[in-house]
């Protein structure tokens, strides 16, 4: 698990305080449902986007492969 220093420098808290610009994007909580606190709102984020570096890069490699048949035909 990486340790705190390491969340903020990939959310861009540098100083402990969230950068407006982040906080700006977030959606408010769907009605009914409480907002997480900022710090498991940050590691949600961060979560999510390595999650997404993760699926991208399988996406791109699944492609690769599936392509190769059809390059060397070419």
């Amino acid at each position: 698990m990486a340790n705190r220093k390491q969340l903020r420098n990939k959310t861009g808290d540098r100083d402990g305080e969230a950068s407006s610009s982040k906080t700006d994007k977030m959606a408010p909580p769907p009605e009914g449902l409480t907002a997480l606190p900022e710090d498991l709102e940050k590691l949600r984020s961060v979560l999510l986007s390595d999650m997404m570096q993760v699926v991208h890069s399988l996406l791109k490699t699944e492609l690769a492969g599936a392509m190769f048949p059809v390059n060397a035909t070419l």
